[in-house]
């Protein structure tokens, strides 16, 4: 122990002995004993032993001295580091030299010298840190670089080997070389000092860097040498001035109303950032030279609606500078300048449009969605007659004329507030409570969710008075100066829409026989009678719509409340009428009359029950019908008539009987008269005849029976008649039509019109019948109202004589006489006479003795269809009619 003891006062450091047992490569420590203490840890000698050791000692320390002793012990000299806490916590370390002193069994006795570290220790951490780290650049420098770190390499983008190579002025711009010199010469004379500089430089490469140095003065392999740190700023400070770059040309955006001078000033900004050697404006048409010594570019596209309209091209000095950090923002940059220009086009139109708006012929007004107004143009003021504060903030109701239902303005403001367009023509109210007409198109437009109703009018106030007076005249008749049909039916429809509730009565007026006095009086007395009822009409019930509403029949549309006001009033209108007195002709009238709402709700539909009515006042002179459900019948069958002849022409259901006529002199058949039918119907052919001629559909089922017609006359060679009717003849076209279809047979062809049709005047139509080859047969002869003046002028073929007179020649001496006069008259002027409905033998005998020349009827056949009249033909020699 003496010899432990000068030892330890010869060494100035902690000394120890240790006693370790090493069994099955397993360390275990026995005993330690403190020889002396460096004071490092602040414990006593007496304080260490071994727990204390091995609570202090650093985990990891331990786990490793535990597993690497065993091997170390057989060197017998040999080196430990460790950490150990001391009393207050704080971790040293430690540089153990360890000598084995003595080995009894698997004891070890150790000697310890132990040397605190921790400086020494604590500089190697900081040199490996700065060494090893990813963001700091460590250089160490004489008159060149002579330690580079891998950081340092990466800012550079170099490698040690070609740093070393370099001196300080190399890695920065030329503006600092004189500065830089001086500092080298320095530091390399001794001299400490700390310097900090920033500098935009560029990499060995030719990259962006933007670079921190820290420096100081050291000692490095025995001699005075240079120390920098260097921290990569580039991204923190590009960003930066990016952003920068963004605000200065937002301020542009911001206030710039000009595209171009927008797209200038942009460019000017790039260039005086100082992030990029030069910029340019490439417009379309005007393209830019680039620079001469640039690294690298960058194309910005100025595109609007789709369009390129220019580019903005950039320019730097810096090789891969456009990263995508970079073309990010300078797309914002892009996007952003876009939007301006588009910000500005939108401004100019809308401009443009307030302008248009505000200079146009056209109303604009504009309203939040509760209708209170925001906007109005000139023209609203000027055609209002409100001023602009008059107005604006008003409701739009302040223009209510009060002329449209709630039903109209319920619709208006349903479809505008579903963000529909509504369209319509709208009554508007002045100021001074005069009107105006608009047509209105209100479209609503939505803003950030808020509807917001545009109002476009154009004045059409002259145009609806024009409308009106050329209206008016269109339904005046231009004889009477009434109203005409159109202008009735118009009318009357407007008063019950406007009063409902109100009970009407339609007066449907009839002059009796008026066409045939027109004929034999002339048109000129016509026009005199017409004109003289009309008088009385608009002198007495001007308030009713007194109208004319056909060629003979006039109209009104009378309020009431009692019925027998209705009937008070019909026969005054007989009365008064019948009174009227004119050379050789005193008219009479008869009347229809139908009740709103009791028969009918429409006019139209009144018309018709009023002409039900007419229908059976006429049975009479000077009378008046009132429809009643007693004449429904009358009714069911018109109704009936026009169903089934609709059916007819839509199924093809017409078909043609034929009764053949017999020569008493020849004593055979030799023609047959055309009747038309409709199959599978016990509908008479006079109900369905007077139907279709009334109603103007008889021209079409000619158009689609005489044509079949013709046919069958070609095919069976036997002379045919038939029956055109008064409407048809007087169509010239329709006329022609049925000309061609019997083109090439006309001389076997005889067409039967009725005497009625000499008076109504259609002799040049007869005329050309007769050149083209056709019979003319005067049908029902000596029913109606013809007389020798028109006949003389006919050259008619054939005269039918009417059945009435054949059923009374054997029963009525005065019918005989007729009967006479009428063949004397037919012989003179060389026409053929008919019997018609001759029934008895009889009858036959007389009309022999009389010298009629053929007779028809069902004595000898009733109309047959037509194979059956073949075989009839068959039985008799035939012989074409001459």
């Amino acid at each position: 122990m003496d010899l432990q003891n000068e030892i330890s006062k010869l060494l100035p450091t902690t000394t120890y002995i240790t006693r370790v047992k090493i069994e099955n490569e397993k360390a275990e420590l026995l005993e330690f004993k403190l020889l002396k203490s460096g004071n490092y840890t602040q414990y006593s000698a007496e304080e260490f032993n071994k727990d204390l050791c091995l609570q202090n000692l650093n985990p990891e320390d331990k786990e490793s001295l535990i597993k690497n002793l065993p091997k170390l012990v057989k060197q017998e000299t040999f080196v430990l580091k460790y950490k150990f806490k001391d009393k207050n916590g704080k971790y040293h370390f430690f540089k153990d030299i360890l000598k084995v002193i003595d080995k009894t069994d698997k004891i070890y006795t150790i000697l310890g010298i132990g040397i605190d570290i921790s400086k020494e220790e604590e500089l190697v951490q900081i040199y490996n840190t700065l060494q090893n780290s990813p963001h700091i650049g460590v250089l160490i420098y004489k008159n060149k670089f002579i330690y580079a770190n891998k950081t340092i390499c990466d800012i550079l983008e170099t490698d040690p080997k070609t740093i070393c190579t370099l001196n300080p002025t190399d890695i920065l711009p030329d503006k600092f070389k004189e500065k830089i010199n001086k500092v080298v010469e320095k530091r390399l004379k001794g001299e400490e000092f700390f310097n900090f500089v920033e500098v935009e430089t560029k990499s060995l490469n030719n990259s962006r860097r933007h670079l921190k140095f820290f420096s100081q003065t050291i000692l490095y392999d025995h001699d005075y040498a240079g120390f920098l740190l260097a921290i990569d700023k580039t991204k923190e400070i590009k960003h930066q001035m990016l952003l920068k770059l963004i605000s200065d040309i937002n301020k542009i955006l911001l206030e710039e109303k000009n595209e171009l001078t927008l797209l200038k000033k942009c460019v000017q900004t790039i260039k005086k950032s100082k992030l990029f050697i030069d910029a340019t404006l490439n417009l379309i048409n005007n393209p830019q030279k680039p620079p001469q010594d640039y690294e690298s570019l960058i194309s910005l596209p100025i595109v609007i609606n789709k369009k390129l309209i220019a580019t903005i091209d950039i320019f730097s000095k810096y090789k891969n500078d456009f990263d995508k950090s970079t073309t990010a923002i300078l797309s914002e940059i892009t996007s952003n300048i876009q939007k301006a220009i588009e910000n500005i086009t939108i401004t100019n139109i809308l401009f443009i449009l307030k302008e248009a708006i505000e200079k146009s012929f056209q109303w604009v007004v504009i309203t939040d969605k509760q209708g209170n107004i925001l906007y109005a143009n000139d023209v609203v003021f000027k055609l209002s007659g409100y001023s602009k504060d008059e107005l604006i903030g008003k409701n739009a109701n302040i223009f209510k004329s009060g002329l449209h239902n709630k039903e109209f303005y319920k619709k208006l403001w349903n479809t505008v507030t579903k963000g529909e367009v509504f369209e319509t023509e709208i009554i508007n109210k002045r100021k001074d409570g005069t009107l105006f007409y608009l047509k209105d198109r209100i479209v609503p437009v939505k803003v950030n969710d808020n509807y917001f109703f545009v109002s476009l009018g154009m004045n059409i106030t002259k145009e609806k008075e024009l409308e009106a007076k050329i209206s008016d005249l269109q339904y005046l008749d231009s004889l009477t100066a009434l109203l005409n049909r159109e202008g009735f039916l118009t009318k009357s429809k407007k008063i019950i829409e406007e009063y409902p509730n109100q009970k009407y009565a339609l007066l449907l007026i009839d002059i009796k026989d008026f066409k045939i006095i027109n004929k034999i009086k002339g048109s000129k007395f016509g026009d005199i009678v017409l004109k003289n009822i009309a008088n009385i009409l608009k002198e007495n019930f001007a308030n009713y719509l007194p109208s004319r509403i056909g060629n003979d029949e006039f109209a009104l549309f009378i309020p009431f409340n009692n019925e027998s006001e209705i009937i008070i009033h019909a026969q005054q209108i007989i009365e008064k009428i019948k009174n009227l007195t004119f050379p050789e002709y005193n008219p009479s009238v008869n009347i229809g009359i139908a009740y709103y709402f009791s028969h009918a709700y429409t006019p139209k539909r009144l018309l018709e029950c009023s002409s039900i009515a007419l229908h059976i006042a006429k049975q009479n002179e000077n009378s008046f019908e009132i429809y009643n459900p007693s004449l429904s019948h009358s009714l069911t069958v018109y109704i009936k008539t026009k169903s089934a002849i609709n059916k007819a022409l839509k199924n093809d259901d017409f078909e043609y009987y034929f009764q053949p006529y017999y020569s008493l002199k020849q004593k055979k058949f030799i023609g047959a008269e055309a009747l038309l039918r409709i199959k599978n119907t016990q509908m008479s052919t006079e109900s369905f005849i007077l139907y279709a001629e009334t109603s103007g559909i008889i021209k079409q089922i000619e158009q689609k029976m005489l044509k079949k017609l013709a046919d069958t006359a070609r095919k069976i060679k036997i002379p045919i008649s038939f029956n055109l009717s008064s409407t048809s003849l007087k169509d010239k076209k329709h006329v022609e039509n049925i000309i061609s279809f019997f083109k090439g047979i006309e001389e076997n062809i005889t067409i039967e019109v009725t005497e009625r049709l000499l008076v109504d005047g259609s002799f040049e139509i007869f005329k050309k019948l007769k050149e083209k080859g056709f019979k003319i047969a005067i049908d029902d002869f000596g029913s109606g109202y013809a007389s020798f003046k028109y006949l003389k002028n006919l050259y008619a073929d054939i005269l039918k004589i009417d059945k009435d007179f054949v059923q009374n020649i054997n029963s009525s001496e005065n019918d005989k006489k007729i009967f006479e006069i009428i063949l004397d008259f037919a012989n003179k002027f060389n026409m053929q006479t008919i019997s018609e409905g001759v029934e008895t033998k009889a009858q036959e005998k007389t009309l022999k003795e009389l010298n009629c020349d053929l007779i028809q009827g069902f004595l000898y056949s009733k109309p047959l269809p037509l194979n059956k009249l073949q075989n009839l033909f068959k039985k008799s020699s035939q012989k074409i009619l001459t």
